[in-house]
């Protein structure tokens, strides 16, 4: 029986990508009896009990013995490589798939690096040649090819997240007030998504008072100021919602909503008009909008460097509020996104594209591991071990993250120093010349 392992390790709470992969570990474990599925990462009993009715077995990530796994398939997002590395060490014939599931992944992999400079373009080719990558849409492969990398467009989208509800009419919240909801991690590669979206309501020429319902929490909230936008604006913190209380909460309080990946799908079903933001680890300004059914190759959102590359019809803000208010289009583009969503992404055919991507990778985690970039961090990891013995993987990366910054610091000092020095020289030799 062929072996699948689902492997990430994070404290966060369950979010899009954790969902994801449970879905599908779900769904493969139930309908393909030829594959043994294994989910691994910190156990959570919540997360085993919401999928209690599935046959995946799982593991806790740090006392799961891998030794079972010789002979199983690895599916990853990138930005775990190392974390992966560090657990199948001692495996021969395992093979392995990473997946992209963010345009910003390769940086996060990046901050794991103690190099300045990796080279990602080697260590990528050598992914790329035993088609050991997969992307969720587009915008990710946009993003990876900067490397310099010919990836081969190899997708496994998001997919429906379970069963689909009932379709209900939707009416105007209110027409003496604009409400928007905003679905999903209110954390530092999304946060700025929010803040453009408060930017631009906040940029409208409208007497309506306006509220942001933020269904979702995360560590950069705080970045949101909230007095830059009172009193035109007012934001609404739920924290997370799930399921039914979530849906409710939506339907009750929003006439349009933001999101993207998975949220947006879980959104669009609702039959809400649903809109794909731009996305930016740095603040942008950018008023442009994507109803879910313009969005091209599985895209959910991307970089607003990229917008022009997608190839999706935008729309302002002002236009988004005009189709809801004044046209009394809010039914209308809500059933759109709904019927997309339902052609687009079911769980059926992402399953079925995932398991040819699962089957074509020829990449063993032992030639992974051998590569230059991994082998050279596996060597730092236990350099690191021989001081802090009983410490994982997970707490050297804050290490070497510290120990990233720390440089950068220094950095900065060497560089003010030498402009100093010239600045020095500069006004000597004026002086000389008086």
């Amino acid at each position: 029986m062929k072996k699948i392992v689902f492997f990430v390790q994070t404290r966060k709470p369950i979010g899009g990508s954790q969902v994801l992969f449970l879905d599908f570990a779900s769904y493969i474990s139930n309908n393909y009896p030829e594959y043994e599925v294994y989910y691994i990462n910190f156990r959570n009993p919540k997360v085993e009990q919401l999928y209690g009715n599935s046959n995946i077995k799982f593991y806790d990530v740090l006392s799961c013995d891998y030794s079972q796994f010789e002979d199983a398939v690895f599916f990853t997002p990138v930005n775990y490589v190392l974390y992966l590395a560090e657990k199948t060490k001692n495996l021969k014939n395992a093979k392995v798939l990473y997946y992209f599931y963010h345009p910003q992944i390769v940086e996060w992999l990046n901050m794991q690096i103690y190099k300045k400079k990796p080279d990602f373009k080697t260590f990528f080719e050598l992914l790329s040649s035993h088609n050991a990558c997969c992307f969720m849409d587009s915008s990710n492969l946009i993003s990876a090819k900067k490397i310099g990398v010919d990836f081969s467009e190899t997708y496994v989208p998001v997919t429906l997240h379970g069963d689909i509800p009932a379709y209900e009419p939707k009416k105007i919240v209110s027409n003496e007030e604009i409400n928007v909801g905003w679905l999903g991690r209110l954390d530092h590669d999304k946060i700025h998504s929010v803040i453009n979206l408060a930017d631009n309501l906040a940029g409208l020429d409208s007497p309506k008072k306006i509220n942001i319902h933020l269904v979702g929490d995360g560590n950069a909230k705080h970045l949101i100021k909230l007095s830059k936008y009172s009193p035109q604006i007012r934001f609404v913190f739920t924290s997370y919602l799930y399921g039914e209380e979530r849906d409710e909460y939506l339907k009750t309080n929003a006439d349009f909503v933001v999101s993207m990946g998975i949220s947006a799908i879980d959104t669009a079903l609702l039959g809400i008009p649903t809109l794909v933001p731009l996305v930016s680890g740095e603040p942008f300004r950018e008023d442009s909008f994507y109803y879910l059914f313009n969005t091209t190759g599985y895209s959910l959102g991307w970089n607003a460097f990229d917008a022009e590359a997608m190839n999706c019809k935008a729309h302002t803000i002002e236009q988004v509020v005009s189709d809801i208010y004044e046209k009394n289009l809010k039914q209308e583009l809500g059933e759109k996104c709904r019927n997309f969503a339902i052609s687009e992404f079911s769980l059926e055919n992402g399953t079925k594209l995932l398991l040819e991507a699962l089957e074509k990778t020829t990449l063993t985690v032992k030639e992974c591991n051998s590569s230059f970039l991994v082998a050279s961090m596996m060597r730092f990891y236990r350099l690191y071990r021989s001081y802090r013995k009983n410490c994982d993987f997970e707490r050297f990366h804050e290490f070497n993250a510290r120990l990233k910054r720390l440089n950068l610091t220094k950095g900065i000092i060497n560089k003010s120093k030498r402009l100093f020095k010239e600045l020095n020289r500069t006004f000597i030799r004026k002086e000389a010349k008086k």
